[in-house]
């Protein structure tokens, strides 16, 4: 597919596309879930864990998504992009962890994570509209409905939870 743009284009949306279908719905049902999951299958007192697990989904979320990068950058032969993310990554974890985990204990370091992570995302999203040539419109097209879908179930999930 490397040498076929668009066939290429189209096998990465198809990946975004599936990676967020799955991701997206999950991480917000685990987010909305967990201190119920946590409570009934750990006990009460793991409790204390609900909020780093929180951040941990969020932060998977977007590795997940920015994992779909690596075999685009990858069969156009730019290995040095997962480089440069995961440096990145690295970067931001290694100055964040200590004051943050300091400051806030666990949850600081599942946050240092976190951050982490979203500080792929620009290169992700630039990297991948240069090789896709894609625009913003068509990465919207494609996150969006899981992502309304997602706030939809989560609605629901907290109206359920309060009516409980």
């Amino acid at each position: 597919l490397q040498d076929n743009p668009t066939k290429l284009r189209e096998g990465f949306f198809k990946t975004l596309n599936i990676t967020v279908i799955v991701i997206i719905p999950l991480t917000g049902g685990i987010f909305m879930l967990a201190p119920e999951f946590t409570r009934i299958l750990l006990g009460e007192k793991w409790m204390p864990m609900v909020v780093p697990l929180k951040i941990l989904v969020i932060a998977g979320m977007i590795r997940a998504l920015v994992t779909t990068g690596g075999a685009l950058f990858q069969g156009k032969g730019f290995p040095n992009i997962d480089y440069k993310m995961n440096f990145i990554r690295l970067s931001i974890l290694a100055i964040s962890i200590y004051p943050l985990t300091l400051i806030f204990g666990i949850s600081g370091t599942a946050l240092a994570v976190a951050l982490g992570n979203f500080g792929c995302i620009p290169i992700w999203l630039t990297e991948t509209v240069k090789i896709t040539k894609a625009s913003f419109k068509e990465y919207f097209k494609v996150i969006l409905p899981p992502f309304l879908g997602t706030v939809g179930m989560c609605s629901l999930l907290l109206l359920i939870k309060q009516a409980l």
